[in-house]
């Protein structure tokens, strides 16, 4: 029996891969005095997108149990499954292999110690393991603190997201066993090490997604027990007031007047924690190095369109590219709530449509969704909708400085897109559209 409370655990799986296999864990685990959540009785109908009964399913549950096998792998299910229990539920993942070889693998998983059950004739010896580290208490995470909700529908974009990571997390000395066993974070500061990491690319190219995905991230909360903090800078911040809250966020009582006042007071609070801050949508240098605060055992992510404000401050930094087309897809295919083989051939006129760019493939899927045809997004498109435009944001109301503000905010996209300038109203129009329903 468990050594501790009840655990429960949500098995993750691809029916394709070993169904008996799974079968016979489930009920190995059970009789171990696990609670496992098994879809075959605790859900027998699968539909075909992620349900909000799957996502209670893992969200109540301490842990997600992923069993590897190349089906499972290629499962837009699995994948949901498990991303939505490791980035937003704050759920341990534990992998274990039954088909295929290491390489197979989730990146973002692979700092995680996945027992290997490919031999049955070795299947005890790891059954034993298994629930040894299913009883280990998980390592503690820094709180998320000002971090946005992940978007509805994103790509985890694993080759950037991975040496984002890597990056991050550089110079800090981790001590952790694998296999679920409780981390002995052991920071050695980050000589050596760059403290800015940034990244760079074009609006809407998803620089902002990605730093959200990393701030979510297991293993960076592992890292930075302290806490990671998010700060949302834009082209004119009132920088004192982001300090404040900052101080406050941290335990501070956020009583100072100037910038320099606020520099030292964070940089006195800071000085023996390990916090991720996050420094989004950065455009001035100053900005920034009002926020050089960072102890020893501290990091900073900046993301912003200015490559050379990066290299200005020091650091790492990284492009954030386009979509691939296959990319661009898979995100339409979960914008609209369908597989990827069951998208029309429309669908790669329209990522060409939305040049690839994720912002506004989602908004594009998200109109399919909302019940129009794809014909007739294309041809809206085409047409550009600047009536349209016009309707909608008199009705919401919006000011000539708000518009201005939201068009501004697609700027970069004038080599991606046919008319450009006519389509951003287009595009805004949706987003304007969906917020007023």
């Amino acid at each position: 029996m468990s050594k501790y409370k009840t655990i429960t655990i949500f098995l993750s799986y691809a029916r394709g891969d070993d169904e008996p296999f799974v079968r016979r864990l489930y009920e190995d685990l059970t009789a171990h005095g696990f609670q496992v959540w098994f879809d075959r009785l605790s859900m027998p109908s699968r539909n075909l997108t992620f349900h909000q009964e799957i996502r209670d399913a893992v969200a109540a549950h301490d842990r997600l149990l992923l069993v590897i096998g190349p089906m499972a792998v290629a499962s837009e299910y699995v994948r949901q499954e498990w991303q939505f229990a490791w980035f937003e539920a704050e759920k341990v993942v534990t992998p274990i292999l039954r088909l295929g070889d290491y390489p197979l693998a989730i990146d973002e998983l692979k700092l995680v110690h996945a027992e290997d059950f490919r031999n049955d004739a070795d299947y005890a010896l790891h059954l034993r393991e298994l629930v040894r580290i299913l009883n280990e208490p998980p390592p503690p995470m820094g709180k998320l603190i000002a971090v946005p909700s992940l978007p509805a529908h994103y790509l985890s974009r694993t080759d950037r997201l991975i040496p984002l990571r890597d990056a991050v997390r550089s110079g800090l000395d981790s001590a952790a066993s694998f296999g679920g066993m409780a981390a002995r974070q052991q920071f050695h500061g980050i000589a050596g090490a760059a403290k800015h990491v940034g990244m760079h690319g074009m609006g809407g190219i998803g620089k902002s997604v990605l730093a959200n995905l990393l701030a979510h991230d297991r293993k960076i909360r592992e890292a930075f027990p302290d806490g990671i903090v998010w700060v949302g800078l834009g082209s004119v911040p009132v920088v004192a007031d982001l300090m404040r809250r900052v101080h406050v966020d941290f335990g501070g009582d956020g009583a100072f007047v100037t910038e320099h006042e606020g520099k030292a007071k964070l940089k006195e609070l800071l000085s023996g924690k390990a916090v991720l801050l996050v420094l989004d949508d950065a455009w001035r240098r100053q900005d920034i190095e009002a926020f050089d605060i960072l102890g020893p055992r501290c990091r900073a992510l900046i993301t912003t369109r200015d490559a050379g404000l990066l290299t200005s401050v020091g650091g790492t930094h990284h492009l954030v590219e386009l979509l691939t087309d296959d990319e661009a897809l898979r995100l339409l295919a979960l914008a609209v709530g369908k597989e990827l083989d069951e998208l029309p051939a429309e669908a790669r006129m329209v990522i060409k449509q939305c040049g690839r760019l994720p912002l506004v493939v989602s908004l594009a899927g998200g109109m399919v969704a909302a019940g129009m045809s794809w014909t007739n997004l294309l041809t809206a498109f085409d047409r550009h909708k600047l009536e349209f435009f016009k309707e909608a944001s008199a009705r919401r109301g919006l000011s000539g400085r708000e518009l201005h503000e939201l068009v501004a905010g697609l700027d970069g996209v004038d080599d991606l897109f046919p008319a450009p300038r006519q389509l951003r109203p287009y595009l805004l129009s949706c987003i304007i559209e969906c917020e007023m329903e």
